[in-house]
């Protein structure tokens, strides 16, 4: 045995029986495959209400941001209207079944908003040239340009929210925003 290691392991050196935890039931928690104190264990648990509160604050944020954005594309479009809306611009013409099973919403709800949508002049229908049984709904040019200046000022807003951070911060937030939505995915 080498000296430094025999020096290392002197009986002086090892924690005595007080300075060492008593492992118990009581004061070990599993955290997925990791055993942790229960210090530990109240440290995460507070850690992640605060996440979940960050991220319903996110949410009442992004819906009071798309209830004002709907208002500017029109005054009585519904949320889940712009949200047709939206998929529309992203996703380009699609069939109202479609629609529903993206959205996570009745077919029956998203046929009323359609309807309304339409009556408001923000879509159109275009019947399928291959099938004229199937209609695609799509949003209309004027629709489209108006989105357009609405993204320009969304993003300037996020731009002017996020000027100050740092290269590194903005970099960990896309990760772990990345990350969330993987871990939801899953």
């Amino acid at each position: 045995m080498s000296n430094a290691l025999a020096a290392s392991t002197r009986p002086d050196d090892l924690p005595k029986q007080a300075d060492v935890p008593e492992l118990s039931d009581g004061n070990i928690h599993s955290l997925g495959s990791v055993l942790v104190r229960e210090p530990e264990v109240a440290d995460h648990a507070h850690a992640l209400r605060s996440v979940e509160d960050g991220i319903g604050q996110l949410v009442l944020t992004m819906r009071a941001r798309w209830r004002e954005l709907a208002h500017q594309l029109h005054p009585a479009l519904q949320p889940i209207g712009f949200r047709i809306i939206l998929v529309l611009y992203g996703r380009g013409p699609q069939r109202a079944k479609d629609l529903a099973e993206y959205i996570g919403s009745d077919r029956s709800v998203v046929s009323r908003q359609l309807a309304q949508l339409e009556k408001f002049g923000l879509i159109e229908r275009h019947v399928d040239p291959n099938d004229g049984r199937i209609i695609h709904m799509a949003i209309t040019a004027a629709t489209q340009g108006q989105l357009q200046h609405l993204e320009a000022s969304d993003g300037a807003d996020y731009r002017r929210r996020l000027s100050g951070w740092s290269v590194e911060r903005l970099r960990n937030f896309a990760g772990m925003l990345r990350d969330f939505s993987a871990a939801s995915d899953e």
